[in-house]
């Protein structure tokens, strides 16, 4: 198998069929000779979607979608187990074919708007962008600004000056490594461990009573209305709204040895080197973990909706231990019994929802059309699933078939009509969105659902983007 780079973006592999002696046996073609790519080849693929198909003539891969399912690395096998009979029709006669991957697209949203990246370009409503002069690496969000990192690490925003649409000139020189945000601020780290901060002031966009304290950090975590930041030695700073965990005072004497910082929209939760749980912020929130503090060692991992903790311990059992507002998933003692050996939690801003080792969803929090499952219809479903994404109010899971099963709030993502399903049925890539959800499917278009019904300037933004696919 031959792989090239082309032009830094596109992958290109030339399979050559003279060694399938056997068309009805391609399954074992592919998992043969697709298995000799080098791994770190075969990662950098899984980003990347099928753009081509090429053999003396570009196919329209509308019609190919079982191949383009077939082919693709992340999922190597062919539907039926069978090589279909138009495919041996149409190559029968020929020694390879050439596959060129894309890089899929990234999607970015905040409240009022999306920016697109792909191949460096990003294609979203501002026009101070020139994708013809820079090339950009990611890009971040407050409710209503933009950031983006370019290919020098210089850094450029767009957006609502209050919400961090606008940049210091001073920082103009700063070279950023990442962009962490709040709702209404930003904050960028470079590669020596320095910080800057701009954006709403009391959002966590004025760090100046702890800037001299913002050296040689690793990581920052943010609740929606303040920072906290870790240094290499593993101690925490935080700054921003006190009430959302911008004042940590009360606990800076336990804020020592920390690895990990996780939050709430109203609180942060620390685990030390020894697994064990530090709280601050808004005490119904999550702040206060009294109630199990005595459960909160040895803890693997932390997950939240905006109101709630929940914590995956490393025992044998992978047990969970939740706080917070009860209601809105800090309170999981009806599904205790269940929640045993969980791999992974996700969350709405209400709920939760776990994946245990067989595959089983378990959910719990707020009823109200935000996550939790009362319909014992979609109870049915959620069995081998493969992965979870939400939005604001719902949540869609994916099996390992590759269906979509979505519940929650209507409005929010779970209503899905047929046309949509048939739409969702090769998907390569989901994004959660506060309002609804987008995928990218195999041919590297962008399909969005959710409550989008005043979103006449972000269609158009799509729209540019899948009219360049072609």
């Amino acid at each position: 198998m031959l792989i090239t780079t082309i032009n830094g973006d596109q992958y290109t592999i030339d399979i050559n069929f003279d060694i399938c002696n056997d068309y009805c046996s391609f399954n074992n073609f592919i998992s043969e000779y697709l298995s000799n790519i080098d791994l770190t080849i075969k990662e950098k693929l899984n980003d990347n979607y099928i753009k081509y198909i090429y053999k003396g003539e570009i196919i329209n891969l509308d019609n190919y979608s079982w191949f383009i399912k077939t082919i693709s690395l992340l999922q190597p096998y062919i539907l039926d187990n069978t090589l279909r009979s138009d495919f041996t029709e149409e190559y029968n006669n020929i020694e390879s074919i050439i596959i060129i991957f894309q890089n899929l697209p990234k999607i970015y949203f905040n409240d009022n708007s999306i920016a697109i990246l792909v191949n460096g370009d990003i294609i979203t409503d501002c026009d101070l962008l020139d994708n013809n002069i820079k090339k950009y690496k990611n890009i971040y969000s407050t409710y209503e600004a933009f950031a983006a990192i370019d290919d020098d690490d210089n850094i450029i925003t767009w957006g609502n000056p209050h919400y961090g649409g606008k940049i210091k000139v001073e920082y103009n020189s700063f070279k950023a490594k990442k962009i962490y945000s709040t709702g209404w601020s930003f904050a960028a780290i470079n590669e020596s461990g320095d910080v800057i901060t701009w954006g709403g002031n009391i959002h966590g966009g004025n760090s100046d009573d702890v800037q001299h304290l913002l050296k040689n950090i690793k990581k920052i975590c943010a609740t929606q209305n303040a920072f906290a930041a870790i240094d290499k030695d593993g101690n925490v700073i935080t700054w921003g709204s006190p009430i959302n965990g911008g004042d940590s005072s009360n606990v800076q004497h336990e804020l020592k040895n920390i690895k990990e910082i996780y939050s709430t929209g109203w609180a942060f939760a620390a685990i030390n080197k020894n697994g064990n749980v530090i709280t601050w912020g808004k005490p119904e929130y999550g702040g206060n973990s009294s109630n199990v503090q005595h459960q909160l060692n040895n803890i693997k991992n932390i997950y939240s909706t905006h109101f709630a903790f929940a914590a995956i311990d490393n025992s044998e059992s992978s047990n969970v231990i939740t706080w917070g507002s009860s209601i809105n998933g800090g309170n999981s003692s009806h599904v205790k019994h269940l929640l045993k050996d969980i791999k992974k939690i996700y969350s709405t801003h209400w709920a939760f929802a776990a994946i245990n080792e067989s595959g089983n969803v378990i959910t719990w929090g707020n009823h109200d059309n935000r996550g939790n499952i009362a319909d014992k219809n979609i109870k049915v479903q959620l069995n081998n699933i493969k992965d979870i994404y939400s939005s604001e109010r719902a949540f869609a899971a994916i099996d390992n078939d590759g269906n979509i099963i979505t519940w929650g709030y209507r409005h929010y993502g779970d209503e899905l009509n047929s046309n949509m399903k048939n739409q969702l049925k090769y998907i390569k890539k989901m994004y959660s969105i506060r309002n609804g959800f987008a995928a990218v499917d195999y041919n590297g278009k962008i399909i969005i659902w959710g409550d989008i019904t005043n979103w006449e300037n972000n269609f158009s933004i799509i729209q540019r983007y899948n009219d360049n696919l072609n």
